[in-house]
């Protein structure tokens, strides 16, 4: 009956706690355990120099195990505190980078506009440059008619002052 018993235990233990269970120390090994692994092997299994090793260093095992046990919650929460702050670095870091991406394009749309407005200006200008120059063309052209105008005016009345002269055509 025991061993059905102790056989069903086997199959029902953890693989880990079942590897602990069969890990007792050697008897040369027990000086050198620490007071946290006594106190374990020694409610795990009493072996007579375990119990021995535990009332020669005094130890009160339950409270030793107690405190660890706190210590392992601590612990706990404290991995939990880093596990969030990881996380809020993520998101930190996530939240920068969207910043950045969100200046940068707006940067990009910023610089597409001024692009714009400056073509726009360049062909204003250019339009306004283009009706300057034939305003002037116009105005070289009237007067260079002008000119000739004036020339031809001048010409007659040189000849009709050559024929108040005399010298006639």
């Amino acid at each position: 009956m025991r061993a059905l018993i102790f056989a069903a235990a086997l199959l029902l233990l953890p693989q880990v706690a079942l590897a602990d269970y069969l890990k007792a120390p050697a008897e040369e090994d027990i000086p050198h355990l620490t007071d946290l692994e006594l106190c374990q092997h020694h409610f795990v299994r009493p072996m007579p120099k375990i119990v021995d090793e535990v009332e020669s260093r005094y130890l009160k095992c339950d409270r030793l195990l107690e405190m660890a046990k706190q210590l392992k919650q601590e612990k706990k929460s404290e991995v939990v505190k880093a596990y969030v702050s990881a996380q809020q670095r993520v998101l930190d870091n996530a939240r920068i980078r969207a910043d950045a991406e969100r200046r940068e394009r707006l940067e990009l749309e910023r610089l597409a506009l001024e692009r714009e407005r400056l073509a726009e200006q360049r062909r204003q200008n250019d339009i306004a440059l283009q009706s300057q120059k034939q305003a002037n063309n116009a105005a070289q052209r009237q007067a260079s008619r002008d000119d000739g105008n004036t020339a031809l005016q001048v010409g007659g009345f040189a000849i009709d002052a050559l024929r108040f002269l005399g010298y006639g055509w």
